[in-house]
């Protein structure tokens, strides 16, 4: 009796043990396949869009030498771009020759930044309305 108990104890570890390994290989594929759709799109680069020429200008911050100001022509991958400056153009009264700021991230090739993703925009500061009237 007491060999038999054992033995039943033995299988239901073993049993246990291989439907554990089952699962676990089921979460790191998943695990994988999601890490795998995902693609790394580059820093995050905050400058001035210059709607009029199509110009991209920011400031490369260096650690040593003096800060740089880098200006790139400006491709839009996502489509958003239009959208964004006539919003601002209509809400804001910004001109075509003004700039709006941007936070973008994309690929550099040849002088071009291909934006794959625009993280933020804001109008410039001095259209704000900061005027405030108190009685």
């Amino acid at each position: 009796m007491k060999k038999l108990s054992i033995f039943l104890i033995l299988l239901l570890l073993m049993s246990c043990s291989s439907a554990n390994k089952k699962s676990s290989k089921k979460t790191q594929t998943s695990t994988a396949a999601a890490a795998e759709v995902q693609k790394p799109m580059g820093p995050v680069r905050a400058g001035q869009y210059y709607p009029a020429t199509g110009v991209f200008v920011y400031k490369k911050d260096r650690l040593i030498l003096k800060d740089k100001e880098i200006s790139y022509n400006l491709v839009d991958n996502t489509g958003l771009l239009e959208n964004i400056v006539q919003k601002v153009t209509d809400k804001f009264d910004v001109q075509s020759y003004e700039y709006v700021n941007l936070e973008i991230q994309g690929d550099i090739k040849e002088g071009t930044i291909y934006v794959n993703r625009i993280v933020n925009y804001r109008a410039p500061e001095d259209r704000y309305q900061t005027d405030v009237i108190i009685d």
